[in-house]
């Protein structure tokens, strides 16, 4: 372990020190469990159906993600049986 150095009269951080957030750093909030998007889906697209699904999602202001999710979500809501509440929730 090398202990802290200084470089022009300031202390700088050894290896073994660990990481100091900056003073002025914004704190990051988390959602609750309950809002938080964790789980993946992975879908194999052409090139020209990624654009054209990027260009739709575009249009609406959002990104593929949020878009397809809002599409999926308000098509299963809408579909015997469906009914998930979250659909039409916003992003």
């Amino acid at each position: 372990m090398r202990p802290t150095t200084k470089t022009k009269g300031v202390p700088r951080a050894g290896p073994s020190d660990p990481p100091q957030p900056a003073q002025d750093a914004p704190q990051i909030r988390r959602k609750p469990d309950e809002q938080r998007k964790e789980a993946v889906i992975k879908i194999r697209v052409t090139e020209e159906q990624k654009r054209t699904l990027t260009e739709a999602a575009d249009r609406e202001g959002l990104d593929v993600s949020a878009w397809l999710r809002r599409l999926g979500l308000r098509e299963a809501s809408a579909s015997p049986g469906g009914g998930d509440p979250s659909a039409n929730a916003p992003e």
